[in-house]
């Protein structure tokens, strides 16, 4: 966070710095760069320093999309250490493969760059199921039993096969992977609050230029969490319970729409939600206004039951002051604001990133060609790998998959995802094997 940052920390580093390498030359020293929110954070000081230490809790998209991100970092520059680096963010409930998958792609990344990026840990390992104080952990326990996400047994693997000398891949697509539109062809809106007692006053739909808007009707608004009230024009919350949502009656079809809603924090910790997007309890999104301990403004979304941040800002909600909330949706383009002001201007985005994703290295000592591939969408492909003249012994593969990339490990079934072994039979070049959709591929040949 720069803003618990000291303005002081440069010249307090090179202090440090000094001091430390004049009795231990041979320290590695660290420097400190933002760590959050920040995908391409900066050391902002002339002073030089061999490590940077980058954090990064994302979606699995965010990972996929960030294959090549350390490709074109300045070689003349500081390494990197990733020292915190996990999917927090549209994982499920324990840690989906689907959060293994996006890790995976990124080490991949960092395994081709690692001239550069020479360190990284994965962040949070341990949890106790009795006591989890954040999600999602590698490693979750209780008194008697203990199992390993899907992330640990990608972390496994990875750091089992990675060879001493990076190779160049071509990897030729016969097809893409059409990122598909986010936004549902049905879906409706609402109201929410999270820990707070509000208010509201519903002023209506519009399509996306103000013109009436074609529904689908029902008879009445659905209540899906809390204590709602009606009293004149009024819509009131009055519990302090988390998630409440009241959905409006109606079911929006068009591609685009604009929702406006009137509200006032009457008591709590926080400010305000509007639905939009609604298809069911497990995929929608909301507009939270004064979320996080009433310290910032974001869109999130849900889908398939876990949360991703869209986009957030600084921002808070007094009590017993009314707002005026404008919500636009056209496609997966969200457009916010409040009292008038534009508060977003954002894009949806899907939890995951389809695609194929290829690396490959020599281990030097046995002789293999390691190669690793990621299938992060959900069809199913072949691999026609070609050593290009290169004489094949055997084969082995070393494979993490599921029916789906939403399936999880559990307490009662530690092992739903595991690594399974078989052999690859080789051909004169190379191989031809079949990769599963939401899968993550280790094959070493030797």
């Amino acid at each position: 966070d720069p803003a618990a940052q000291s303005d002081h920390y440069y010249e307090r580093f090179k202090k440090f710095k000094d001091a430390v390498l004049a009795k231990y030359p041979k320290m590695h020293l660290i420097g400190n760069v933002v760590a959050w929110g920040d995908d391409n954070p900066k050391w902002e000081s002339n002073e030089s320093v061999e490590l940077l230490d980058e954090h990064y809790y994302r979606n699995p998209a965010w990972f996929a999309e960030n294959f090549n991100k350390y490709d074109n970092y300045d070689r003349k520059g500081s390494e990197i250490y990733v020292g915190e680096y996990a999917v927090t963010q549209g994982f499920g409930n324990m840690g989906s493969l689907d959060a293994a998958l996006g890790e995976a792609v990124y080490m991949m990344g960092i395994e081709n760059n690692s001239d550069i990026v020479t360190m990284a840990s994965y962040a949070p390992i341990f949890a106790n199921l009795n006591n989890r104080m954040w999600a999602p952990d590698m490693i979750q326990y209780t008194s008697d039993k203990v199992f390993g996400t899907p992330s640990y047994y990608v972390q496994n693997v990875m750091a089992n096969n990675i060879g001493t000398r990076v190779l160049k891949v071509n990897q030729e697509n016969p097809y893409k992977y059409e990122q598909t539109q986010v936004k549902p062809a049905i879906c409706r809106v609402g109201m929410g609050t999270w820990g707070t007692q509000v208010s509201f006053e519903d002023k209506g739909y519009s399509d996306e230029n103000g013109k009436a808007l074609p529904m689908t009707l029902q008879e009445l608004p659905t209540d899906i969490r809390g204590q709602w009230k009606t009293e004149g024009s009024l819509i009131k919350q009055i519990s302090n319970e988390e998630s409440c949502i009241r959905l409006n009656p109606g079911e929006i079809t068009s591609n685009g729409y604009i929702y406006k809603v009137r509200a006032k924090k009457d008591a709590g910790n926080e400010g305000f939600l509007i639905i939009f997007n609604y298809v069911d309890k497990n995929n929608y999104c909301w507009l939270n206004l004064g979320g996080w301990n009433n310290t910032q403004h974001g869109v999130e979304s849900i889908v398939n039951g876990a949360k991703s941040q869209i986009a957030t800002t600084p921002g808070s909600i007094e009590t017993g002051k009314w707002y005026d909330i404008e919500l636009k949706v056209v496609g997966d383009s969200i457009f916010a604001k409040l009292d008038g002001k534009e508060v977003f201007s954002t894009k949806l985005k899907a939890n995951t990133l389809p695609g194929i994703f290829s690396t490959a290295t020599l281990d030097e000592q046995t002789g293999e060609v390691i190669l690793k591939i990621a299938n992060t969408s959900t069809e199913h492909t072949t691999a026609k790998i070609n050593l290009q003249g290169k004489e094949i012994k055997n084969g082995k593969l070393i494979r993490l998959s599921a029916k789906n990339g939403l399936e999880e490990n559990t307490i009662d079934n530690p092992t739903n995802i595991y690594p399974v072994e078989n052999y690859v039979t080789t051909e004169k070049n190379g191989a031809t094997v079949e990769i599963p959709a939401s899968s993550l591929n280790i094959i070493r040949l030797k």
